[in-house]
């Protein structure tokens, strides 16, 4: 009878099996849910908590207007499509991202095909490029997967893209459910419980709550004075990266350039959010804010010209480092520049390869690229000096002081995971990232037409992967303004995606 029993139990969890095979129009659509549900997870693949992180996530994202994102993961669909087909299909159905700025994410996760997908609107395209959600892919997805952790891969890669799209301080649903258990218990006990709670919190070795409001007084009372100390460095550490990058520039109009730029968007920055809000309590983060935003720019721009100063690696890593070492104290004061030293450590290490001569003696001199291009172009195909342009592979050539024997010797780039060999000429400038040529441009009437492709930096050798519709252009009035708004009230009432639609970008993969 139990043998029997058993049997039993196996048909019936084939039987469910087969019946979790969806197709685009049968899986179910969060957003019939609410406004505020963004994850389908029809098989439980996802535990509760992660349902509600991820609805998170999506939520800030999409009330930043950066993304409106879905989150899908199913054991299987019906068909041998493709999941990358499958997935557009998907996100076309329900129309994710909002008309007009396409700006539409979907994240499908397939089981039981061991296979996801990310498809993204082409007003996003630009902002998630298929090389990051590539990258998202196999290093913050798959390691996850490969451990049948899919709760925690989904919101690491989501955790990512919100990174990237600037969105780095995601709501943690337990802090609200926490906060709203301790406003009840302060509702509830009286004074005699709430100091018995905290004396038998600190004999527990706990930390009471108590503790922190000294530091938060503190915080509350000075952060005035802290954020104009801040927006004065800021400003003086803007004066000295042009100083820096820009030495024919007249030195009073270099302070008068900072000064206005920093004002200008302080309004922006600063001055709007304290006015809808009504309160000036995140003015101190808002400062930070700015000059993150203003240091990184300027910063980025400065960095990339002292990169493309020189050939040869060493003359290269010794101009970004001392760039570094100049603006010292505008990178410790600015978030957003500390990982630049992650890539000055990358040159070095590139540097202290190319120093290591092919033998253990003083036998070889090294060949400077800026000093010896003429023997070392002898030496090198177009394709390799190509590669050694764009940092993909470096090349150092060394001669023998007697014999004056040439070796050359080959080291992995800055950007060899940016490049893959190309076909045609084989050399490492293909890039990955896939790029559209527009072959006819979309009007107000009509949509346009794209190719993606892959093109050598070398050999022009180019690659197509399809083509996609560019979505046609659309007209900025007060009126479309005005019944977009209205759309998008009735759209937030009744639960609906924003009408976006995608040209077929994204990536995707398996574990």
């Amino acid at each position: 009878m139990r043998k029997y029993f058993f049997l039993l139990i196996l048909f019936c969890n084939g039987l469910l099996s087969s019946f979790a095979q969806y197709t685009v129009k049968t899986i179910p659509d969060p957003k019939k849910n609410g406004q505020q549900y963004y994850v389908s997870n029809p098989d439980n693949i996802l535990s509760i908590d992660a349902v509600n992180d991820l609805n998170t996530i999506c939520k800030s994202l999409d009330d930043a207007g950066k993304a409106e994102v879905s989150v899908v993961a199913i054991d299987n669909y019906k068909g041998d499509k493709e999941v990358f087909d499958f997935a557009t299909e998907l996100f076309r159905t329900w129309g994710i991202g909002k008309k007009g700025k396409n700006n539409g994410l979907l994240f499908l996760i397939v089981k039981d095909r061991r296979k996801y997908q990310f498809i993204t609107g082409y007003g996003l395209e630009g902002d998630l490029t298929d090389y990051q959600l590539n990258s998202i892919g196999r290093n913050n997805l798959v390691p996850y997967f490969k451990k049948e952790q899919y709760g925690d891969g989904a919101i690491e890669s989501m955790q990512k893209v919100s990174d990237l799209l600037g969105i780095t301080n995601t709501t943690n649903p337990n802090d609200s459910e926490e906060a709203s258990t301790t406003s009840g218990l302060d509702n509830s006990l009286d004074q005699g419980e709430i100091l018995g709670a905290e004396n038998a919190s600190t004999s527990q070795g706990l930390v009471s709550t108590q503790n922190y409001k000294p530091r938060l007084a503190f915080l509350k009372k000075y952060q005035y004075a802290i954020a104009i100390v801040l927006f004065i460095l800021y400003i003086l550490s803007d004066i000295r990266m042009q100083k820096l990058s820009d030495d024919d520039t007249i030195p009073t109009i270099q302070i008068t350039k900072s000064i206005a730029i920093f004002l200008f968007t302080g309004v922006f920055v600063i001055g709007f959010p304290c006015f809808f809000t009504g309160s000036t309590s995140p003015i101190l983060f808002m400062v930070i804010v700015q000059g993150c935003i203003i240091g990184y720019i300027r910063f980025s721009r400065a960095f990339g010209k002292k990169e493309k100063e020189y050939i040869d690696i060493v003359n290269k890593y010794n101009s970004v480092s001392q760039w570094a070492k100049s603006n010292f104290l505008s990178i410790l004061i600015t978030p957003s520049l500390w990982f630049k030293y992650l890539t000055v450590q990358s040159y070095k290490k590139l540097a202290d390869k190319s120093n290591i001569p092919p033998d253990d003696g003083n036998n070889y001199v090294r060949l400077n690229w800026d000093e010896d291009m003429s023997k070392i172009s002898k030496l090198l195909s177009k394709g390799q000096k190509k590669e050694n342009e764009i940092n993909s592979n470096i090349y150092q050539v060394w001669e023998n002081v007697t014999t004056k024997e040439k070796k050359t010797l080959q080291y992995k780039g800055l950007y060899y995971s940016s490049y893959c060999e190309c076909e045609s000429c084989h050399a490492r400038t293909m890039p990955v990232n896939l790029t559209t040529v527009v072959i006819s441009r979309a009007t107000y009437s009509h949509s346009g037409k794209g190719e993606r492709v892959r093109k050598c930096l070398n050999c022009n050798f180019k690659i197509s992967v399809g083509f996609v519709i560019l979505p046609r252009l659309e007209e900025s009035s007060n009126s479309s303004s005005g019944s977009s708004s209205s759309s998008s009230s009735s759209s937030s009432s009744s639960g609906s995606w924003g009408g976006g639609s995608t040209g077929g970008g994204g990536a995707g993969g398996s574990w």
